[in-house]
């Protein structure tokens, strides 16, 4: 079995993730978007000041985004300056162009520096910094800009492995929330390989990509579930619409966690037909184990066995050859274990 662990990084200063005091009241949220394309195509802001009417969330929504911008070109340009200063918003989103996350050179030099820029001129009047955490190219692949490049992504998966620890690594330094959007991606896109998230140049948010990131959006700002929402979002099938609200509440509750504490998640799908993805936690290093077992408490499966670091991890598992019926998921590290149950429907 494969594993894949996706925070690379101990937190040691304070993140936030969606629920806030000031998201559980009653009173109008303001958010201003600013970023690019990967906002604005299939219009996301739109999708999510949609879904709030229909929860009656009192929600006004604005943005400054450009085609192919990216944070520092944000920081000097009037506009979003200008919007930013406003009026006092409860939550900026910022969301960096596509590539520059994934670029050493220009993630250092670029994306932080404007970031840190952003973010005191958001605080400075009263708001609340959350960044958005984009997804890879279906496909991976190297990313060039100009003469620096990224390591050769072997697959999507790669590549939001890297787009994760970049956003990270800057949302806790400035003490900011974090949108784990691409990583909702990635467990829609592990559940379901022909998901119709990307449009066809396999980069910018299809319909139903876009409604997904709305899903994650509505749970990060205002601090609830979207599950039960009844706002039916434009070309995206209406039977889809509870899947990616439940996935997208799933991916809050599980990335939006800092590594504190030895823990497993529920799997998901649940119940899986014929795979489906753990994800855990560990605090430390240590030598980890996990096992699946039937009902009658024999083993059926090994899931992961290895020395791992602190960290979040997401565990591919296969069950195609494991009858339909209840399974129990173990956990072991250490003195530590944790179990879940799983069902499997053929």
């Amino acid at each position: 079995m494969s594993y894949k662990k996706i925070i690379f990084i101990l937190f040691v200063g304070t993140i936030s993730f969606g629920s806030v005091a000031l998201s559980q009241q009653r009173d109008t949220v303001r958010i201003l978007f600013i970023g690019n394309s990967y906002t604005y195509e299939n219009d996301m802001p739109s999708l999510l000041r949609e879904m709030a009417k229909a929860a009656n969330r009192p929600l006004y929504v604005d943005e400054s985004t450009v085609g192919g911008f990216s944070l520092e070109q944000h920081a000097g340009y009037g506009v979003t300056i200008d919007k930013i200063m406003e009026r006092r918003w409860d939550f900026v989103v910022l969301q960096e162009q596509s590539m520059i996350p994934a670029i050493p050179y220009y993630r250092d030099n670029s994306m932080y520096p404007a970031a840190r820029k952003l973010d005191a001129m958001i605080k400075s009047v009263g708001g609340k910094t959350i960044f958005f955490l984009t997804w890879g190219r279906r496909v991976g692949g190297q990313q060039t800009i100009g003469a620096y490049s990224s390591p050769p992504f072997k697959d999507f998966f790669q590549m939001q492995d890297s787009l994760t620890t970049a956003y990270r690594r800057i949302a806790v330094e400035l003490s900011a929330g974090l949108c784990p959007i691409g990583l909702a991606w990635k467990l829609a896109f592990r559940a379901d390989p022909n998901a119709a998230l990307w449009q066809m140049d396999n980069s910018h948010p299809a319909s139903e990509g876009a409604y997904l990131s709305a899903c994650v959006m509505f749970a990060t700002v205002l601090g609830s579930s979207p599950e039960g929402n009844t706002y039916l979002a434009p070309n995206v099938d209406a039977l889809l619409l509870p899947y990616y609200q439940k996935l997208a509440y799933h991916a809050l509750q599980v990335y939006g966690t800092p590594i504190s504490a030895f823990k497993l998640w529920q799997n998901f799908p649940n119940p899986c037909t014929q795979t489906t993805t753990f994800t855990f936690s560990i605090p430390e290093s240590g030598f980890v184990t996990m096992k699946l077992y039937n009902t009658r408490g024999q083993e059926v499966a090994k899931v992961a066995s290895g020395s791992m670091e602190a960290g979040i991890y997401d565990v591919f598992f296969d069950a195609r050859s494991l009858s339909s019926g209840a399974y129990f998921a173990q956990l072991q590290f250490g003195l530590q274990a944790a179990t879940n149950r799983m069902t499997i429907i053929k």
